[in-house]
C-alpha cells in the first residue's frame, strides 16, 4: 500500500505525463523481451566458450600426439640403422682396426644402407659418425636432390665436441635431441632436429656418436596439418626460456629466433602468470584472458636428452567465439526495437486526448514566460485548466506593464557596458600581443605556487598550453612531484626582492636543456604575495659559449703541440741519420736488429709528430675533381692487405652515379683511412667492415659546431657553425663495422684531441677527420651502440645539379 501511495512523479520531475504513459507501454512490451534476450545471448555465448574449449584442448593433445610419434618415428629410424648388421660389422671393424681396406668395404656398406634410407624417407638431411676421439668418419649430406658424400679431406676431426656434451647424460641406447640451423654444402641456412646416439661395440664399449638431422619443416607440416579449430588460431612452439622456435602466423625458424631473445619473446605478448602456466610442464587451458583462450601442453617426452624443454600452445581470439552471440543480440534488439515501436504507437494514440489540454496550456506559459506578454491563453475545458489559464492571463499583463520600465533602464545599462568592455578588451589584446611574442615565457602566481595567468611562450617549457595550466600548481604543470630546489618564487615571497638563477635540466627527449628563472614580486589588488616569474631558455646560447671556450683550448692544445713536435722533430731527425750510419756501418746481426727496431719507433714517432704539427697549423685544402668512389679504392687498396692478415673483411656498396665533386683528395683519403684504422681497431676478430656510398636528400635540417683553425670574434658569429638545410643533396660515404661500440661515457669525447681508449693510440685521428671534413663544408655523424658496432657518415653538400 505504501508503494502504491508513493509518488513516483518525484522520481522523475522532468517527464511529461504523456511521456510516462508512452513509457509504461514501452517498459510493458519491451521487459519480457530483453530478459529472454539476456539469458539466450548468456547461454549462447557459455556455449560456445564449452565448445572452443573443448576443441582448444583436443587440438593441443592431437598436436602433442603428432609430434610425439613423429620423433618417435626418427627414435625407431636411427636405432634401426645402428642396430642394422652392415652398422655393427662396421663398428666392430673399426674399434678392432682391421684392415683399412676392409673398414672401407663395410663402410662403404652402411653408406648405401644409409643413402637408401634417406631416399625412401625424406625427411633427413644429413647422417654423421663421430668416433670416441671426436673424429668425423663419414658425413652424408642431402644437396641438390641428391645425397652427398664428403671426402676424407672435408671431414670434421675433434671438432664435433659438442655433441659429446649433448648425449653425455644419455643413457644405454638414449637418444639425445636439440634444434639447431646447419649450413648446407652450398652455404645455405637449414633449420633441422639433431639425433644424437652414443654407439657401443659388443663389448658394451663405448665407439662413437650417430648424428642424424631431420628437416625441422618436416614437422612444421605435420603440426600444420588440419585440426578441430581451422580459423582464427595460433599454434606456437617455445622454449623453457620463453622465446619462439615456431610460430603459425610468423612463419618462423626453430632457432633464428633464438638469436633475437628480445624481440621474439612470449612476455612481449603475454603476461607473467600465463607464461608460467604454459611452462609449469602441465596440460592445461587458459580461458580468464579478455582477448582470447589458450590451451597449452608439453611437446615431446622424457625418453631423449640433452637441449631444452618444449611446450607447444595454441590460441584462439574471443571475437571468434562472441561473433555469433552478437548475431543473436542483434536479432533480438531488433525484435525489441520493433515492439518499442509498436507501443509507443499505441501510447501517443492513447494519451492524445488526455495530453493535448496540458499541452496546450504549457505552450501558453513557455511563450508568456519568453517575454510575449500580449499572447493569451485559450482553452475550453470547463474545469481547473480553464481556471488556470485565466490566472495566467492576467499575470501576463501586470508582468507586461514593468517589462516596459525594465526595458528602458537595461538599454541604457548595456550602452554603457559595451564602451567599457570594448576599452578593456582593447588593451588586454594589446597586453597580450606584446607578452605573446616576446620569446621568454611569463608566468603570474600567487604564494602557494598556484599559476594565475600565462604567456603563449610557456608551451616552449611545459606540456600545457596557457589555458590549461590556470590553476595547477607550477611543479604540476612542469612535470615535478616536488619544489624545485632553490625556488625563485619562495626567495622573492620571502626576501621581496628580484630572485633569479639558472636551471640545468635534462628534457623528455634526452636533450640538455639550461632555463634562466628571473622571480619579480609584485602587488595586484593590494596582494603582496604575487610573483611574476620569467623562463628563458639559454641552452643555444650557453652551447656557444662553451663551444668558443673549447675552440680556445684546442687552438692553444694546437699550437702548444705544433710548437713541441717542431723540436721534436729536429732532435728526431738527428738520432735518425745516426742510427741509418750506425746501420750502414755494423757487421753484426744482433746490432743490426737492434738498430732496425730502433728506426721502427724512431718512424712511429715521427707519424705522431707530424699528426701534432698537422694538429697545429692552419690546413690548406688543394682542391680538385675528384670522384668520391676513386678515394675510396685507393684507401683501400693502401690497407687492405694488413686488413685480409687479421681476418677482416671489407664489404663495398658503392654508388656509381656519384658524380665528382671538388676534394682535396689527400686529406680526404687520409681521413677514410683513419675511419678504416679505428674500425679496424675496434673489431676483435673476424670482423666486416661495410662502406657505401650514395647520394642522400636531407628530410631535416643538420647543425653541428666545426672544428676551425680561429677563434670567432664573438658569440654571434656563425663561422663556427656549420649548417645543412633540409633538402640540400649530399654525398654520404658510410663506414659501418661490428666492433665494441662506443660506451656512452666516450662518445662525446671522440673528436677531442689526444682522447683514446687504446695503448698505443695518439687520440687525433678522428679530430683530423672532422677538422677535414668541416674544411669541406660538411658534417660527420655517429652513432654506435656498445658491443653492436658504430656506424659513421661522411656528409658532403652536392653544389651542382645532378
Amino acid at each position: 500500500m505504501k508503494l502504491l501511495k508513493y509518488n513516483i512523479n518525484k522520481l522523475f520531475p522532468f517527464l511529461s505525463l504523456r511521456t510516462k504513459l508512452i513509457i509504461a507501454f514501452a517498459l510493458l512490451s519491451a521487459i519480457p523481451l530483453i530478459i529472454v534476450g539476456v539469458l539466450g545471448i548468456n547461454s549462447s555465448v557459455d556455449k560456445m566458450r564449452e565448445i572452443a574449449l573443448d576443441n582448444l584442448s583436443h587440438d593441443v593433445t592431437m598436436y602433442n600426439e603428432r609430434a610425439q610419434n613423429f620423433i618417435s618415428n626418427v627414435d625407431i629410424d636411427i636405432k634401426y640403422l645402428v642396430s642394422n648388421k652392415n652398422f655393427q660389422e662396421y663398428i666392430e671393424a673399426a674399434n678392432k682396426e682391421e684392415k683399412s681396406s676392409l673398414i672401407e668395404s663395410k663402410l662403404k656398406r652402411v653408406q648405401e644402407l644409409l643413402i637408401n634410407f634417406g631416399i625412401s624417407h625424406n625427411i633427413y638431411f644429413q647422417y654423421r659418425y663421430v668416433d670416441a676421439n671426436a673424429d668425423e668418419k663419414f658425413h652424408i649430406q642431402f644437396y641438390d636432390n641428391r645425397f652427398k658424400l664428403f671426402d676424407k679431406e672435408n671431414l670434421n676431426e675433434n671438432g664435433l665436441g659438442f655433441y659429446f656434451n649433448l648425449t653425455e647424460k644419455s643413457t644405454y641406447n638414449q637418444n639425445s635431441m636439440i634444434p639447431a640451423e646447419l649450413l648446407s654444402d652450398s652455404l645455405n641456412t637449414i633449420p633441422a632436429i639433431s639425433f644424437a646416439l652414443r654407439i657401443y661395440d659388443s663389448e658394451k664399449k663405448f665407439a662413437g656418436i650417430f648424428i642424424a638431422d631431420i628437416f625441422a619443416k618436416e614437422l612444421f607440416k605435420v603440426l600444420e596439418q588440419k585440426a578441430h579449430i581451422d580459423y582464427g588460431k595460433e599454434i606456437a612452439i617455445i622454449n623453457n626460456e620463453g622465446h619462439y622456435l615456431y610460430h603459425s602466423e610468423k612463419k618462423k625458424n626453430w632457432n633464428k629466433l633464438l638469436a633475437y631473445q628480445g624481440k621474439n619473446d612470449v612476455s612481449t605478448r603475454y603476461s607473467s602468470g600465463l607464461i608460467a602456466n604454459i611452462l609449469s610442464g602441465k596440460s592445461g587451458i587458459i580461458a580468464d584472458d579478455p582477448n582470447e583462450i589458450i590451451a597449452y601442453a608439453p611437446l615431446f617426452f622424457s625418453t631423449f636428452t640433452g637441449g631444452s624443454k618444449y611446450y607447444i600452445f595454441e590460441s584462439v581470439n574471443q571475437l571468434y567465439i562472441i561473433e555469433p552471440a552478437k548475431k543473436f543480440a542483434i536479432i533480438a534488439l531488433l525484435f525489441i526495437v520493433l515492439f518499442l515501436i509498436v507501443s509507443i504507437t499505441f501510447g501517443i494514440i492513447a494519451t492524445n486526448q488526455i495530453a493535448r489540454p496540458i499541452h496546450n496550456l504549457r505552450k501558453g506559459a513557455e511563450i508568456i514566460a519568453a517575454g510575449n506578454y500580449s499572447y493569451r491563453l485559450n482553452i475550453q475545458t470547463n474545469d481547473e485548466i480553464e481556471q488556470l489559464s485565466s490566472q495566467f492571463n492576467s499575470m501576463a499583463a501586470a508582468l507586461g506593464e514593468r517589462e516596459n520600465l525594465l526595458t528602458k533602464h537595461k538599454e541604457n545599462l548595456e550602452r554603457v557596458v559595451v564602451e567599457r568592455t570594448k576599452e578593456l578588451k582593447s588593451e588586454k589584446e594589446k597586453l597580450q600581443a606584446i607578452l605573446d611574442n616576446v620569446p621568454s615565457a611569463f608566468i603570474l602566481m600567487d604564494d602557494n605556487c598556484v599559476i594565475l595567468s600565462a604567456s603563449k611562450a610557456i608551451s616552449n617549457f611545459s606540456i600545457f598550453f596557457p589555458e590549461q595550466l590556470i590553476g595547477k600548481k607550477c611543479s604540476a604543470a612542469f612535470g615535478n612531484e616536488y619544489i624545485c630546489k632553490n625556488c625563485p618564487l619562495i626567495n622573492s615571497v620571502r626576501t621581496k626582492e628580484v630572485y633569479s638563477f639558472i636551471e640545468n635540466k635534462i628534457s623528455k627527449t634526452g636533450k640538455e636543456r639550461y632555463i634562466e628563472h628571473i622571480s619579480i614580486p609584485i602587488t595586484i589588488d593590494k596582494n603582496k604575495g604575487t610573483v611574476l616569474e620569467i623562463l628563458t631558455d639559454i641552452t643555444e646560447r650557453k652551447k656557444t659559449v662553451e663551444h668558443i671556450i673549447k675552440l680556445q683550448k684546442l687552438v692553444t692544445i694546437g699550437e702548444t703541440s705544433a710548437f713541441l713536435a717542431h723540436e721534436m722533430r729536429n732532435s728526431l731527425t738527428s738520432i735518425k741519420m745516426f742510427l741509418q750510419l750506425q746501420l750502414e756501418a755494423s757487421n753484426n746481426e744482433e746490432e743490426k736488429e737492434s738498430l732496425i727496431f730502433s728506426l721502427g719507433s724512431i718512424n712511429k714517432m715521427e707519424k705522431v709528430v707530424n699528426d701534432l704539427l698537422s694538429l697545429g697549423n692552419r690546413t690548406k685544402i688543394n682542391l680538385s675533381s675528384v670522384n668520391i668512389n676513386t678515394l675510396i679504392m685507393d684507401s683501400i687498396a693502401f690497407i687492405k692487405p694488413q686488413f685480409e692478415n687479421d681476418g677482416i673483411n671489407i664489404k663495398l656498396s658503392l654508388d656509381v652515379n656519384i658524380p665528382s665533386s671538388m676534394l682535396d683528395a689527400g686529406q680526404i683519403k687520409e681521413a677514410i683511412m683513419n675511419l678504416l684504422i679505428n674500425s679496424k681497431q675496434a673489431i676483435e676478430s673476424n670482423g666486416i667492415i661495410n662502406i657505401s656510398t650514395k647520394i642522400v636528400t636531407l628530410d631535416y635540417d643538420l647543425v653541428d659546431f666545426a672544428y676551425i683553425d680561429s677563434i670567432p670574434t664573438n658569440q654571434y658569429d656563425e663561422d663556427y657553425k656549420i649548417t645543412l638545410k633540409k633538402g640540400t643533396k649530399v654525398i654520404c660515404l658510410e663506414v659501418a663495422d661490428n666492433g665494441k661500440g662506443i660506451s656512452d661515457l666516450n662518445f662525446n669525447k671522440i673528436f677531442d684531441p689526444f682522447f683514446t681508449t687504446k695503448e698505443n693510440g695518439t687520440g687525433l685521428g678522428l679530430t683530423m677527420v672532422k677538422r677535414t671534413i668541416n674544411n669541406h663544408n660538411g658534417l660527420v655523424e655517429v652513432k654506435s651502440e656498445l658491443n653492436m658496432g658504430t656506424n659513421i657518415k661522411l656528409l658532403f653538400p652536392i653544389k651542382d645539379k645532378i
